[in-house]
């Protein structure tokens, strides 16, 4: 039976929140977990997606391509979230602004890689397949980003 779509991003939540994003840097042992993330979101995405053979053969390399350079921007944004943990408790404006700051260039460096994966993923996928496969990955940040605004605490 196959894996619904809200289940699947469930578990992935899951494993997400297992990892210390919060407060902390991937250590070795994290970096195995992020690894485990990203296979549970690759299969995510292909469970439904619906492609067939000839389509995941052409879909995978440029989603492997496009994950890696999201991963930069991933990146950024857990530093991000780090920066902000350890001066939680003595921010001030100027910090508090940088970080505002840096949090919207991230956004905008993900909308960029975003938009120009498009024209990648147009010369693999339907139209209607690109779309579907945004919606997949939007669903799962929509997902992650609710689960972080849960533990991540309001600046002072």
């Amino acid at each position: 039976m196959r894996t619904t779509l809200r289940a699947a991003i469930a578990g992935l939540v899951v494993v997400v929140l297992a990892t210390p994003l919060w407060a902390e840097t991937l250590s070795n042992e994290n970096k195995l977990t992020a690894e485990n993330i990203e296979a549970k979101k690759k299969l995510i995405v292909l469970q439904n997606m619906n492609l067939t053979e000839a389509e995941v053969k052409r879909f995978l390399p440029v989603y492997e391509k496009y994950q890696e350079r999201l991963a930069g921007i991933n990146e950024k944004s857990s530093a991000l979230i780090k920066d902000y943990a350890e001066h939680y408790e003595d921010m001030d404006n100027e910090r508090a602004r940088n970080l505002l700051n840096d949090y919207l260039d991230i956004e905008e460096e993900k909308i960029r890689l975003q938009k120009y994966y498009v024209t990648k993923f147009n010369e693999v996928l339907s139209a209607k397949k690109m779309a579907r496969y945004y919606q997949i990955e939007n669903k799962i940040d929509a997902i992650i980003d609710y689960q972080l605004v849960e533990i991540i605490p309001l600046v002072q």
